[in-house]
C-alpha cells in the first residue's frame, strides 16, 4: 500500500467515524478497523487522535482559502460575486457531508477538544464570514447594496439553511447510493443555491431601492 493511499485511507475512516458517533466517542482502534490499517500506522502518520482531526481540519480549511481566489474573477459584479460565493460555499458543504456533521456536533455540544483543534473549528467558520463579509463590502463600496445591512444575521441564516438542509437530506437518504438518491440531493443543492442567493440579494438590494426611494 502507497503512504498517501494509507494516510488518505485513515483520514476518510476517521471523518466518517468522526461524524457518526463524535471525536470523544472514537478511539484509535476504530479508526484502524474501519481503514483497515494496523494502529501503528495512525500513530506514524499523526501521532494522535487530535493531529489526525487537525490534518482533517486544515483539509478543509485549503478548500475554503481558495474561494478568497475564485471570488476575485467576479471583483467588478457584486452580484455575481455573491451568486458565486453561494454556489462554491454549498457545493463543498453538498460534498463533504461528514465534514459538516463533525463541525455541528462539535459546535453544538460541550466538546473536550483542545484549543488548537477548536481554533481550526472556528477558523473555517472565520474563513467563510470573512468571504462573505468581502463580496457585501465591495457591493457597499460600489453603491450597489445597501450600507444597511445585517452581514452576521444573513451569514448565520444561509450557513444555518444549508446545514440544516443537509442534516434532513442525510438522514432521509441514509444506507441509500441509487442514482435517484444522487439526482435529488442535486436538485436539492440547486434550489437551495437559487433560493438563498434570491434571500440575500433581495435584502442587500432590496434594502438598498428602497433607501434610494
Amino acid at each position: 500500500m502507497r503512504h498517501n493511499d494509507c494516510k488518505s485511507r485513515i483520514m476518510e475512516a476517521a471523518e466518517i467515524l468522526f461524524s457518526q458517533k463524535g471525536f470523544n466517542a472514537v478511539s484509535i482502534r476504530e479508526i484502524s478497523s474501519e481503514a483497515g490499517v494496523n494502529i501503528s500506522m495512525i500513530n506514524y502518520y499523526f501521532k494522535s487522535k487530535e493531529n489526525l482531526l487537525r490534518s482533517i481540519l486544515d483539509q478543509a480549511l485549503l478548500l475554503f482559502t481558495e474561494l478568497a481566489e475564485e471570488l476575485g474573477h467576479f471583483n467588478e459584479m457584486p452580484e455575481a460575486q455573491m451568486r458565486h460565493y453561494i454556489t462554491f460555499v454549498t457545493a463543498v458543504l453538498f460534498e463533504n457531508t461528514t465534514l459538516v456533521y463533525i463541525l455541528i456536533q462539535e459546535f453544538s455540544i460541550a466538546s473536550k477538544l483542545r484549543f488548537s483543534i477548536k481554533r481550526s473549528l472556528y477558523r473555517l467558520r472565520e474563513i467563510l464570514f470573512e468571504n462573505f463579509s468581502h463580496v457585501i463590502d465591495n457591493g457597499i463600496s460600489k453603491n450597489v447594496f445597501s450600507s444597511d445591512v445585517d452581514k452576521q444575521l444573513l451569514f448565520h441564516s444561509y450557513l444555518g439553511l444549508a446545514c440544516m438542509i443537509l442534516l434532513e437530506n442525510g438522514k432521509a437518504s441514509l444506507g441509500k447510493n441509487s442514482n435517484s438518491k444522487i439526482e435529488k440531493t442535486s436538485l436539492i443543492r440547486i434550489r437551495l443555491e437559487n433560493f438563498t442567493a434570491k434571500l440575500i440579494l433581495n435584502n442587500v438590494v432590496g434594502d438598498k431601492a428602497m433607501h434610494n426611494e
